[in-house]
């Protein structure tokens, strides 16, 4: 599979992996959350390669979870505006 994405539209892809990986924490299963975050992990260096050119040898655990922190604080105001909704019973 192929995606054609600008930078913009991959980084919103990540927010979506890195959500997406929070809701299935949620349900703690082990198989769960070692098959998505395998991929999770595939998306990030992905992303690193692709669209920040970054060569793949230089990918390093270190680097992705560099940008995993840079997604959760990127991502905390969803996750904010989510809770406030929740709080007031718009959910």
């Amino acid at each position: 599979m192929q995606l054609n994405l600008n930078e913009i539209e991959a980084r919103r892809l990540l927010h979506f992996v890195f959500i997406g990986n929070c809701v299935i924490n949620g349900n703690n299963t082990e198989a769960n959350l070692t098959m998505h975050e395998a991929l999770a992990e595939k998306i990030y260096a992905l992303y690193l390669t692709q669209v920040k050119n970054v060569p793949s040898e230089e990918i390093t655990d270190n680097l992705i979870a560099g940008l995993r922190d840079k997604i959760i604080d990127e991502t905390e105001k969803f996750f904010e505006a989510y809770n406030d909704d929740v709080l007031r019973g718009g959910f």
